[in-house]
Order: C-alpha cells, then sequence, then structure tokens
C-alpha cells in the first residue's frame, strides 16, 4: 500500500502495475539515467522560480472571500454541478477554486518564498523514492515525460492550501476532477476533500486514488465496488421519484461524433407511432454540432432546454419522459433509479461503445433495455402487453 503523501507522483495511473517498496530509495536503482533525473530537477527547479518572480507581479485582491466550503475546479464548470446535491443549505455557499490557473490563486493570497522552495525540496524527495518503488518501466516513462510540470504544480498547490488551511482551520473541499493533483495536493495541505463523481466510475486503483474524506457515486453497485477496494466513505445521490410520466422520450445525446443517426432516427420513428413527444438533451461539453442540427432538423423533435436545466437528473425531474434514451450515458443510470425506464443504443464506432460499457463499474448490459437486443420488450410496452412497473422491477433486480 502507497502512503498517501506519495500517491501525487503517481495520480493518474490506470494499471495496477505499481509495487510499493518500502525501503530506502537509494537501495533500489530504477532504469532512469543520471542526465534524465538531472533534467527533471533543473526544470521542475526553473518552474518553480519562474513561480516565485510571478508573483511579485500578481497583486493579491483583498476583496475575496474565502468560505469554509472550496470548490476545486480543474477544467470545466460541469464536472462540480453536482456540488448542489451535495450542499443543500445555500447559505453555505462554496468558494471557486480554479486551481491550475496560476493567475487566478496567486490573485487569491500570496506564498513565501521560503516555504515554495521548502515543499520543492519535500516534493522532490518524494517523487524520487515514489519513483525508486515503481518496477514497471512504462509507468516509469508516463510518469517522467511529465515530471517538471507535476512537480511544480503539486509544489505550489501545496503551499497554497497550506495557507488556506492555516487561516481558514475549518475549512473542507469538494471537487469533481477525481484523481488529480490538486485533490492530493488538498488532502496534503490537511484539508478534508470530498469527490463528488459527475459521471458513472470505472475501476480504480487503490494506490493511484487519492485519501477522499468520502466520495459520492451514482449508484449502488458504484458503492459496494468502492467499498470493497478502499476504505472510504461513500454516499449514493438522492433522486427525486417520478411516478407521474409523461407520453415523451427525453434522448441524451453523447459527444460530438458519436452519435448513431441512422439508430436515432428509428427510435424517434417508432415512439412518435405511438403519439409520443420526443425531446433531445444536447450533450453538455461538445454542444450542437452541424450534424446534429441537420438530424434535429429532418426528423422534426425539440431541443430540451440544456442551459437552464444542466444536469441529467434535473431535466428528468423537470420533463417527467415515460422513457430516457441514451449510449452508455450516466443519464441511463439515473433514469432508472427516478422510476423512468432507461433505453440503452449503440454509438458509433460499435468497439468503441462496447470498450465503454465494459470499463464501467455500473452494468449498463443489465440495467437498461437494450434497443439492439430487446425490441420485443420494447413493444410490449408501447402495446401495453406489460406493466411499466414490472419493467422497472426487472431492470432494478436483473
Amino acid at each position: 500500500m502507497v502512503s498517501d503523501k506519495y500517491r501525487w507522483v503517481i495520480c493518474g495511473v490506470s494499471k495496477p502495475l505499481v509495487q510499493y517498496n518500502d525501503a530506502n530509495y537509494c537501495s533500489n536503482a530504477y532504469s532512469c539515467s543520471f542526465f534524465s533525473i538531472l533534467i527533471i530537477v533543473l526544470l521542475s527547479l526553473l518552474r518553480v522560480i519562474v513561480y516565485a518572480v510571478k508573483m511579485f507581479f500578481i497583486k493579491v485582491d483583498d476583496n475575496y472571500v474565502i468560505n469554509n466550503n472550496l470548490i476545486l475546479e480543474v477544467d470545466r464548470e460541469y464536472r462540480h454541478r453536482n456540488i448542489n446535491k451535495v450542499i443543500i443549505d445555500d447559505s453555505l455557499k462554496p468558494t471557486l477554486i480554479r486551481v491550475f490557473d496560476l493567475t487566478s490563486l496567486m490573485k487569491i493570497q500570496s506564498i513565501s518564498i521560503v516555504s515554495l522552495f521548502v515543499q520543492f525540496f519535500y516534493s522532490m524527495n518524494e517523487f524520487f523514492y515514489m519513483m525508486s518503488s515503481i518496477s514497471n518501466d512504462e509507468i516509469k516513462l508516463n510518469i517522467l515525460k511529465n515530471a517538471s510540470v507535476h512537480i511544480s504544480s503539486y509544489t505550489y498547490l501545496v503551499c497554497f492550501f497550506k495557507n488556506i488551511k492555516s487561516e481558514y482551520p475549518r475549512c473542507k473541499s469538494f471537487t469533481g476532477g477525481g484523481e488529480t493533483l490538486a485533490s492530493n495536493a488538498v488532502i496534503s495541505a490537511g484539508i478534508d476533500c470530498t469527490y463528488i463523481t459527475h459521471g458513472l466510475i470505472e475501476e480504480i486503483y487503490p494506490d493511484a486514488f487519492p485519501r477522499f474524506s468520502s466520495v459520492y457515486l451514482y449508484s449502488k453497485e458504484e458503492k459496494k465496488y468502492l467499498d470493497k477496494v478502499v476504505n472510504i466513505k461513500s454516499y449514493v445521490y438522492t433522486y427525486d421519484s417520478i411516478t407521474l410520466r409523461n407520453t415523451s422520450v427525453l434522448i441524451f445525446l453523447g459527444p460530438t461524433g458519436c452519435n448513431n443517426y441512422a439508430i436515432l432516427s428509428r427510435v424517434v420513428k417508432l415512439f412518435k407511432k405511438f403519439k409520443y413527444k420526443i425531446f433531445i438533451k444536447i450533450h453538455p461539453v461538445t454542444g450542437c454540432d452541424n450534424w446534429q442540427d441537420n438530424w434535429i432538423d429532418s426528423i422534426n423533435i425539440e431541443i430540451f432546454d440544456y442551459d437552464q436545466v444542466y444536469d441529467a437528473s434535473a431535466a428528468i425531474t423537470s420533463l417527467k419522459p415515460s422513457f430516457v434514451v441514451g449510449s452508455v450515458s450516466t443519464s441511463l443510470c439515473e433514469s432508472l433509479q427516478m422510476g423512468v425506464i432507461p433505453i440503452d443504443i449503440q454509438y458509433s464506432p460499435v468497439n468503441e461503445y462496447q470498450f465503454q460499457k465494459d470499463i464501467l463499474i455500473y452494468p449498463i448490459d443489465r440495467k437498461c433495455v437494450s434497443w439492439e437486443l430487446e425490441q420485443s420488450l420494447i413493444n410490449s410496452l408501447l402495446l401495453a402487453d406489460i406493466s411499466y412497473n414490472d419493467v422497472i422491477n426487472l431492470l432494478e433486480n436483473r
């Protein structure tokens, strides 16, 4: 088991190939030349020096308010949208911190130059100690590729969050980014960090998984899995129960280039035959491209207002459809939890579709009606030859 303080080094490792060795790293030679080590040290040091110089030219915003709840924004806003499912009290409005925007961080607070270089020394020690404990050359090479960026970024982030912890000892943090340098840095600084997942999780590797104080998940299957592999508190998001449904279908489109419009057209044609109204939810990350625009116009269906209702479960609550259609989508999991029948369709290419299903912990095949394999079940539902609730029970229990 890897000690918490070294986990940032293997952040993002996606294979259980790390062998940890408690022996002193000096006695464990690894396949990395002296020249490579020297380059890593010098480049990392240079980046830290640049950070130190840059701080002199950035004025701290004295009006910036830091609350006890911090959101670590790692890239896109959608990743932490689930914060509203975790923090219900509006008076506890969290502070948003763009953790990989250096200028933004420097405007929040200044960092002691001495503490920055002291932390750099610790970070270098931790990095090479961890590298000495890894026996897999592939992992070593992947880590070394971005070593100088990771070491310097982690160094600055730890100092930044230690300052916040010192000034706001009761603070805690939330992230939708998962296994990032920022998550590891905030935990190393002594601040509790809650992982609010923004999608279905894949298999994790305990050695590389940050020591979150808690994790919020979409399903009981994911919770059961996580409870087995790591000793971290886990919870399942709560969902509204839809008991009164409209004769409508909500289709969640995938990212640009991942939608099979031939299959989608057949879905629309079938449900229109039975007088269902069709709504489309555009993927929040990629938006609507020309292919989607042309397809939507050609079959005369309505786009659900994705600007105002960003979240899948919120969209389902608002529309109250009888069916939710998607391709390996988190919305399918949410749909079943809310009492709405999910239908899974293939996207292109098929091998990528199957790969995505296979790596998820949540069993899409068992928990959704398959458009490809269960056409007779869908027809029976539309003809009212089978009870809607019977199908819900079937999916929940198979």
